[in-house]
């Protein structure tokens, strides 16, 4: 079975707690840590770019924990702590191989939302790959 995703409430402890000067926003002494479900999986469009290579897709899914911890530099916002949260990488390939810019991690509440911006990018990502 797999582990329910939980937040964690840092703001209880001020100590952890870093204020942004020019902003004001509170910031949470954090660290991020792989806890488990890595997976890699690579699609491919069945279209090929003007070099003859083929366009597709890296997906990498795995479990993170982000919790707050002292002496770190890491600061993370508040609302984005919990344990087993449900981490999405997806980058271009062209013929297998990394390219292109990275994207941001995203992460999700659960394994259905994942998978649904999974499906979603997917979706875009072929229409892009056929133009």
């Amino acid at each position: 079975m797999i582990a329910p995703f939980a937040r964690i409430d840092a703001l209880t402890d001020p100590t952890l707690l870093v204020t942004d000067a020019l902003t004001g926003k509170v910031y949470v002494r954090a660290r991020s840590s792989i806890s488990g479900e890595l997976s890699t999986e690579f699609i491919d469009f069945g279209v090929v770019d003007g070099r003859c290579r083929k366009i597709g897709a890296k997906i990498t899914t795995y479990r993170v924990d982000r919790v707050p911890t002292h002496g770190t530099d890491s600061l993370l916002a508040p609302d984005s702590l919990g344990t087993g949260w449900f981490a999405l990488d997806i980058r271009a390939t062209r013929n297998g191989f990394l390219y292109g810019a990275s994207q941001e991690t995203r992460y999700f509440e659960s394994a259905t939302a994942r998978s649904i911006a999974t499906d979603r990018y997917l979706a875009d990502a072929r229409k892009r790959a056929a133009r």
